[in-house]
């Protein structure tokens, strides 16, 4: 990637004189002076030093194969560091790799418009956005398939209120009627530390019914105020360890979230749910409660599935409560040691019968001869690794047939999630009168949903991808 003689790579150094021509020997001084050249396949390659300038892109395109790419040359092991802000509008497939961001007033990138596979990767954000209260921006309506990958946050030490990573999806109601709501974007491999807020997925209460399609996989979250917030349909969140949050995961609105494979140690609330029709599977829960904040009086169309958890409690504190009554479905869990409060959680009493009660753990191995609970990395307590680097052009090439492949099945899941939600609603809340007047409860069928998700797994103990 960086031969110097290579005619696709163009060079920047903050320290050059005006008057170069991108060559290695005569680099130019300013990164917009490169990209105003730059075609598919090109590669901005930064020498190491300080670069205060503002970068303002619009309309540059690259392709899935052959991408524009913005990379740190490290030379000497010496950083490649921006203070000032970088925007991109529209743009598509861009790569922006290897940059530490320190310190910038506004958020470091952003990505606004039908900005489309653009990828972010092994970059650094050292307390960044201090007055925009965000990092990395994606803004706006139109985004597809952009990516944040192997990343590391720390937010602002002033910052009262700071995202991480903001997935906006406002709509203007009279301009942008035609332009499709943001999609597909992903957050994987990152690393989050000390954050106020690590992920915002959705900031509109008015884009709340539209389904986004987003991902968060394989990251860390610790020690954070908030680890993802979601406030739009269709979240996935899959392998994250969450440590010490406080609130790892606030589902605030939207339907058809699914949290699968995730590990909470020590979450105040590891997840807090104020919505409908969340599915949440295979989980690890280490002295870390799930709550529902349902707003008094809310009717609610489809429950939420608790399904095949593992919960472990060192005092025997109170793991699962609800506030207001909420519509919860919970089969084929398992708890070590733990206090289910059931008061607010449906009608029915028995509404954890299917679950298995344990006193205690049995040698800090939270993984049983039965076939549910936790699964994968979720019952291991994980060494985070470096990530194994990704070629770009087949991390997209892999996502799309993941898609593919994953349409087919999600409607079999789904179907089989619907007929076993809408028994489950039949049975909790429209149960038939029989003979004498009195109403039959129908039974749930215990092996109505497939356990397992295909797709990314979490970082194992070697730092190697585990596969399916």
């Amino acid at each position: 990637m960086f031969d110097k003689f290579c005619e696709k790579n163009i060079w920047v150094s903050a320290k050059a004189p005006k008057g170069g021509d991108g060559s290695f020997e005569k680099p130019f001084c300013e990164i917009k002076d490169a990209l105003n050249i730059a075609v598919s396949g090109s590669t901005v390659a930064l020498f190491s030093g300080i670069y205060d300038e503002k970068l303002v892109v619009q309309d540059l395109c690259g392709t899935i194969e052959d991408p524009i790419s913005i990379v740190a040359f490290n030379e000497n092991a010496e950083d490649v560091i921006s203070h000032s802000d970088w925007y991109f509008y529209s743009a598509k497939d861009i790569v922006v790799k290897g940059i530490v961001f320190r310190a910038t007033v506004n958020a470091a990138i952003s990505l606004i418009g039908e900005t489309q596979r653009c990828s972010i990767k092994d970059c650094v954000f050292d307390e960044c956005g201090e007055i925009s209260e965000c990092a990395v921006f994606f803004g706006g309506s139109g985004g597809e398939s952009n990516v944040v990958e192997n990343c590391g946050f720390t937010a602002p030490k002033n910052a009262r209120k700071h995202i991480a990573v903001m997935i906006s999806q406002s709509v203007d109601e009279n301009d942008e009627k035609a332009v499709p709501n943001s999609t597909n974007a992903s957050i994987r491999f990152c690393r989050f530390e000390n954050c106020r807020t690590a992920a915002l997925i959705g900031s509109d209460e008015n884009i709340s019914g539209l389904f986004g399609g987003h991902e968060v996989c394989s990251c860390l979250f610790e020690s954070c105020e908030v680890g993802v917030k979601i406030k739009i349909s269709g979240t996935q969140l899959c392998g994250n360890i969450f440590r010490n949050t406080k609130n790892a995961v606030l589902i605030d609105m939207g339907g058809e979230s699914e949290i699968f494979e995730n590990r909470f140690e020590s979450c105040f609330n590891a997840i807090g749910i104020k919505s409908d029709d969340a599915t949440v599977s295979e989980n690890c829960f280490i002295d870390s409660k799930i709550s529902f904040n349902c707003e008094k009086g809310a009717q609610y169309g489809l429950p939420v599935l608790i399904h095949s958890n593992t919960f472990i409690c060192g005092d025997g504190r109170e793991i699962v409560s609800a506030k207001e009554k909420a519509a919860v479905m919970a089969s084929k869990n398992i708890f070590y040691n733990s206090v289910i409060n059931t008061q607010n959680i449906n009608e029915k009493d028995n509404i954890f019968e299917k679950n298995d009660i344990f006193a205690d753990s049995v040698n800090g191995d939270f993984s049983t001869d039965i076939n549910y609970g936790c699964k994968s990395g979720a019952e291991k307590l994980l060494a985070i690794e470096d990530i194994p680097k990704v070629d770009i052009a087949e991390l997209f090439r892999e996502q799309e047939k993941e898609r593919e492949n994953s349409t087919a099945k999600h409607g079999h899941f789904s179907q089989n999630l619907i007929e076993e939600r809408d028994m489950f609603m039949k049975t909790a809340y429209f149960q038939d009168e029989g003979e004498d007047g009195v109403q039959e409860d129908d039974e749930i069928g215990e092996d109505a949903y497939p356990l397992g998700h295909n797709g990314l797994r979490p970082i194992g103990i070697d730092g190697e991808l585990e596969d399916n």
